[in-house]
């Protein structure tokens, strides 16, 4: 297994063009699944590509989170049937009527109760893979807000892969949550079974446990599991050089007051912290020592935890070097976070972090 070719996206409009550029060249199959896929501009033009796809004859499968794209799945639903394109919603909300769409994995009843049952495991991934031989991974949902064509300035920052190799069959694997086990030479890791997340967590345990050089982590979204701020706190002693850099805007801000709410006791271990500048941070990116990990993943409760998601291991050292550019790079956007800064900061907004962190575990 492995990875013969492998583009850095860093970007949105490269991302997309790219994305377009190959769904044009598809000639038997396009398998794609998003958490969010917005029924805009970009949206519509996704669609329009797909629906040409399909035109030709091309098997074309759109999977859909439930809750990240319910605004939008009435209208898509209907582009998709116009274009004879395969639309499933993964894990509908109760809200909706039961039986309008076909659920997947993990809800074989579609029926109001096992909504309400499966309603907090959502489907977080981001992937796209084309003939079964080039695959796209990472952070990036459909979505005009992370196009610089759409957006401008203010689209958000964020790291997706091109793939080719052998690894391809492993995430078309993921893709249909066919069961497996983790092993030492894979090349993603997923947990969409309670034996897959308990060895993706464990692995990644043992990653940040056994690092001798480095663990840097980019995050948008930052509430460790007690188990792994344990390890952190660990490396940190043993004078691993561990940096978290996070992003200082944010769309979920209670998920941001819940990070600020552990800042104060990561400081105290010497970790450093950055919290990146410019625009929103959406990237999800690790360096543990030599090994790279880029995927739709965060460092909260809900990805270790919740969320089904799914993250690409990357050990070339010219990959990794590449990704070790882009965090420093990302770096000198940031401002760091200091023992100082935080002493200023109010006892009221103090007691509402720290009141926002026991709800960690939701988040």
């Amino acid at each position: 297994m492995g990875w013969t070719k492998v583009d850095f996206l860093t970007t949105g409009d490269s991302y997309y063009e790219t994305v377009v550029a190959e769904i044009a060249k598809a000639q038997t199959s396009i398998l794609m699944e998003a958490y969010i896929f917005r029924a805009d501009a970009l949206g519509k033009e996704i669609i329009a590509a797909l629906a040409a796809a399909r035109a030709r004859q091309v098997r074309v499968f759109l999977r859909l989170d439930g809750a990240g794209s319910r605004e939008e799945i009435g209208v898509l639903s209907k582009l998709c049937e116009e274009a004879d394109i395969e639309l499933e919603v993964f894990h509908p909300l109760p809200f909706a009527m039961a039986g309008a769409y076909y659920p997947s994995g993990f809800a074989p009843v579609d029926n109001f109760l096992a909504r309400w049952r499966m309603m907090n495991r959502r489907n977080h991934r981001k992937l796209l893979i084309v003939d079964e031989k080039i695959a796209f991974a990472g952070g990036r949902n459909v979505d005009a807000v992370e196009s610089e064509k759409h957006s401008g300035s203010q689209a958000w920052h964020d790291l997706s892969l091109r793939l080719e190799g052998e690894g391809v069959q492993r995430l078309l694997h993921a893709f249909w949550f066919r069961p497996g086990r983790h092993l030492p030479e894979d090349d993603c890791l997923m947990n969409h079974s309670w034996r897959l997340r308990q060895e993706r967590n464990n692995w990644l345990a043992r990653k940040i446990q056994t690092a001798q050089k480095r663990v840097w982590i980019t995050t948008p979204y930052f509430s460790p599991t007690p188990r792994m701020l344990f390890h952190v706190r660990a490396a940190a002693k043993r004078g691993v050089d561990i940096r978290i850099v996070l992003s200082k805007k944010s769309d979920v801000m209670i998920s941001r007051w819940a990070a600020l709410g552990i800042y104060r006791r990561i400081l105290r271990w010497n970790v450093k912290l950055f919290e990146f500048i410019p625009v929103l941070l959406h990237s999800k990116l690790w360096i543990i020592d030599d090994t790279l990990i880029v995927g739709s993943g965060n460092f909260n409760h809900r990805s270790f935890i919740h969320d089904i998601e799914l993250d690409c291991l990357l050990r070339q050292e010219g990959h990794v070097a590449e990704a070790a550019k882009i965090v420093l790079e990302d770096q000198k956007k940031c401002e760091p976070v200091t023992w100082e800064a935080m002493g200023k900061v109010g006892v009221f907004r103090r007691m509402l972090y720290w009141c926002v962190s026991w709800f960690s575990y939701w988040l």
